[in-house]
């Protein structure tokens, strides 16, 4: 059984609830299988697909060429057996595949050859307790990169491109102080540079992985990795940090013309929409307003992306049915005001929609995780109309997809 925050029974604790997804797991280090070796290597942008079985007893990672002729397809990659969840990231040319509760193994590939890790590395200290249950990897330059550890009171400071384990760990983040009371972590969840500073959403739930605190947003510089005081709290349960208007976020990300974009989901067991919001904090001043407010008819706020001036969406999840099955809506807003449409957008109503992000067409693709026919809808934005989908060639369920180019 995973240790999940509160987001719905679907969504695996490492996922995190990010908006990058489709349906991807790179082959584990000595797997075999995988068809896309360095005697045919993908050659320009190529999408990253994070997928997972139901139960995640296996995970995959599945590449996309964009550049290629035809309908695009899936290629996957080795089997990862695992009952942990993983996570896919990218620095822009290289995929790292994060292995998360219980498993705690971060691996890096180079597009050039997708089938031989560069590297594969614990995300546990020697001798210390307990799952660090990774999350995420914020890439600030070949030398320097940040890991979120959710399960631990310390994100990492690391080096992407160490040729040894011992090497890859450079640094520390101290996050203790927004553990609350009774929690063993504060539960770091995603993160974003902006301005020179790193921006880490907290959710902060208590013993119970319920969302009855304040979540927060710490802020570090990161020149030196010193903490910055925002001075905006309205509480002190932030301390030196951001405390957001709505509760367990899952995102964050710097929107074009908003600024700093935070997708809270609130509480998914039972689904209650009085903390899902997304909030919008301004990336100099740290002032934090809420520019979406989820509703009973909307369900809490899932998955957000902005795909331009007119148009943002987010995956609306109302519960599950009888059969445990997901239910979702797309439900699309306006990124200036935060009005949301009436209706849901036609044709994407009660699925089991699990991940959204904006490719280097301007598309949407949504990670539709249709156990009869697991596939990415690339969905027109504005005309609200599915162009294209791709399957996914595991059959597993997409569940995060992020974007890479090969060979730039």
């Amino acid at each position: 059984m995973t240790q999940a925050s509160k987001i719905h029974p679907r969504k695996n604790p490492g996922a995190g609830g990010t908006l990058t997804a489709a349906a991807l797991a790179l082959a584990a280090c000595g797997g075999g299988g995988g068809s896309a070796g360095s005697d045919n290597p993908l050659t320009a942008d190529t999408a990253v697909i994070a997928t997972s079985a139901s139960d995640f007893s296996s995970n995959q990672i599945e590449l996309v060429d964009l550049s290629a002729d035809g309908n695009l397809m899936t290629t996957p990659l080795a089997n990862t057996a695992t009952d942990a969840g993983i996570a896919v990231d990218t620095d822009g040319n290289d995929v790292y595949r994060i292995e998360q509760f219980q498993a705690d193994r971060i691996t890096r590939y180079g597009l050039d050859d997708p089938t031989m890790p560069v590297w594969d590395y614990s995300t546990l200290d020697d001798g210390e307790q307990g799952s660090a249950n990774p999350y995420q990897l914020i890439v600030v330059d070949d030398n320097k990169g940040y890991l979120l550890r959710y399960g631990k009171q310390t994100a990492w400071v690391v080096d992407p491109s160490a040729e040894t384990e011992a090497d890859f760990k450079t640094g520390e983040l101290d996050l203790s102080a927004y553990t609350p009371d009774g929690a063993d972590a504060p539960r770091m969840s995603a993160g974003v540079i902006a301005d020179g500073r790193l921006f880490i959403t907290l959710q902060r739930l208590d013993v119970n992985f319920d969302p009855t605190n304040t979540s927060c947003v710490a802020v570090f510089n990161v020149a030196d990795d010193q903490p910055v005081a925002t001075d905006d709290t309205p509480d002190d349960a932030c301390g030196p940090g951001i405390a957001l208007q709505g509760r367990n976020p899952g995102d964050i990300q710097l929107g074009a013309d908003q600024g700093l974009l935070v997708q809270n989901v609130g509480d998914t067991f039972p689904v209650d929409t009085e903390f899902s919001t997304v909030d919008v904090i301004d990336p100099v001043t740290f002032e934090v307003n809420t520019l979406v407010s989820a509703t009973a008819g909307t369900g809490v706020i899932d998955a957000v992306a902005v795909v331009d001036a007119d148009n943002g969406y987010f995956i609306g999840y109302r519960g599950t049915n009888d059969s445990f099955v997901t239910i979702a809506d797309l439900r699309r807003f306006d990124p200036a005001t935060g009005e949301v449409d009436p209706d849901p957008v036609a044709g994407l109503t009660s699925l089991d929609l699990r991940d959204l992000a904006v490719g280097p067409a301007g598309l949407l693709w949504i990670a539709n995780g249709d156990t009869g026919n697991p596939r990415i809808d690339l969905l027109e934005p504005g005309m609200d109309m599915i162009g294209d989908s791709i399957a996914t060639g595991s059959g597993l369920l997409p569940s995060g997809i992020d974007f890479a180019t090969a060979n730039p």
